[in-house]
């Protein structure tokens, strides 16, 4: 079933959809484990999140929910969510890390199918060993006492998982209405919590060499991948007031100002996207192209485009035009890997045309379409209704 994911992701480029590539091996994969789907067991729990990690990646986001939803309940058959005292020291460190995995598919997924949670906030998710002490663990040169003893070192992927609880939280302020107090508050938390971020996870030469070194690039890259679209997000509804016409001349110009330093943060965060994966692929000579990849893309180039349409020195235009074609290249080479990526591209390319042609446009597009936002969210998992070849609705 791994195999089956890895040889649809391989780049090839026939016209064949990348869905189709890996079909046989999955079938046949799905055939040789199907009377062991209805016995819990962590293999099995492993299968149907391969299972749901292959069909949310090639159009089939309703089928990877249900998988992750049966994966989950029988974790809770197995209570695994429970501490229970193991003479193996690895077996709680392995339960740690699945249970991590699913919970941050789970709240990658959620929200933009607009279905609900599987995991709920009384859940305990646990933490999970930071990698020095993962690898010890492994070599026999470390040890846990007391079996969930609480990690001591920095996890990058610890890590993402918090930030996914960010998002979480934008999502649902987002989504319920709520009003910019609420936004602002989440702000404030997300500022400091950056702020705490030990010196091994901030985006630097040095962490960049050695992640490169240790093969952990990767998931270094996701996390600050995941940092900056929570921070634009967050900032996004800034947008909108920064194109108002109708402000009256009595208007306080003191937070006139504040809205203006919110887009410009906005901007700043989708810069940082822009940054990300041009050191990915022209330094790491690879693109990140997970489920959540589509809507981080897709939200920076919108972000990008209301930067160009604000940004009159020439200067600014013209590194923003070049960070425009970072993300849309980015786009081009990974739709190649995964279905949503055609729909996406055509999207967002139609999307910067028009708004090339009027700049009002922009304004129209908030004003007309307050949910703006919430379909882009969307974008980027909702494409099993459309053809893969064309983009176009299937009948």
């Amino acid at each position: 079933m791994a195999l089956s994911i890895r040889f649809s992701l391989a780049p090839f480029n026939e016209e064949l959809p990348p869905s189709h590539r890996g079909e046989l091996l999955f079938k046949h994969a799905r055939k040789l484990i199907q009377e062991d789907f209805d016995w819990p067991s962590i293999t099995t729990i492993q299968a149907y999140i391969l299972l749901s990690t292959y069909k949310m990646a090639f159009g089939g986001s309703r089928q990877s929910y249900l998988y992750l939803g049966f994966a989950t309940n029988m974790l809770r058959s197995l209570r695994l969510l429970e501490t229970h005292s193991v003479e193996d020291p690895m077996y709680p460190e392995t339960i740690r890390r699945l249970v991590c995995t699913m919970a941050l598919m789970d709240r990658l997924m959620s929200f933009p199918l607009r279905v609900s949670s599987h995991f709920s906030s009384q859940d305990a998710i646990p933490t999970m060993l930071s990698d020095d002490e993962f690898w010890a663990l492994r070599r026999g040169t470390g040890s846990l006492e007391g079996g969930f003893r609480e990690p001591s070192g920095v996890s990058v992927r610890q890590e993402i998982l918090r930030l996914s609880g960010i998002l979480v939280e934008v999502s649902k302020a987002y989504f319920s209405g709520s009003s910019s107090t609420a936004l602002e508050d989440i702000r404030k938390r997300f500022n400091c919590y950056y702020s705490a971020w030990d010196p091994s996870l901030l985006y630097t030469t040095a962490n960049l060499e050695r992640h490169r070194h240790h093969d952990t690039l990767r998931s270094f890259a996701y996390m600050h991948l995941l940092y900056h679209h929570v921070g634009q997000l967050i900032h996004f509804h800034a947008l909108k007031f920064t194109w108002r016409s109708d402000r009256n001349s009595s208007e306080d110009e003191e937070v006139a100002s504040a809205v203006e330093e919110l887009a410009r943060e906005c901007h700043r965060h989708s810069s940082g996207i822009a940054a990300i994966v041009r050191c990915t692929w022209e330094q790491g000579g690879f693109d990140l192209h997970n489920f959540s990849i589509g809507k981080i893309l897709t939200i920076a180039t919108v972000v990008n485009t209301h930067a160009l349409l604000s940004a009159p020195p020439a200067e600014a235009t013209a590194q923003l035009q070049a960070e425009a074609a970072t993300l849309l290249a980015c786009i081009k080479r990974v739709k190649h890997r995964t279905r949503m990526f055609i729909w996406v591209l055509q999207h967002l390319e139609t999307f910067r045309t028009v708004c090339a042609q009027n700049s009002s446009t922009w304004a129209r597009m908030f004003d007309q379409n307050p949910r703006l936002l919430g379909q882009m969210l969307y974008l980027g998992s909702y494409y099993e209704k459309f053809e893969p070849r064309t983009a176009g609705k299937l009948l």
